[in-house]
């Protein structure tokens, strides 16, 4: 399985900023649903996560 480089909490903030409202509905649903995954799931900074290191 390829793996995607790590990018900064900026980078991913910006993204998900810039979903249209649809898709961003569905980012934050599928993250909702990652918090149960074992370890806390994904954290989405600027969005409630705290963003990691």
């Amino acid at each position: 399985m390829t793996t995607l480089p790590p990018v900064t909490a900026e980078v991913a903030a910006a993204a998900l900023e810039s979903l249209p409202t649809r898709l961003r509905k569905r980012a934050d649903s599928a993250a909702a649903k990652a918090a149960n995954w074992p370890g806390g799931g994904p954290r989405a900074p600027g969005r409630g996560g705290g963003g990691g290191s």
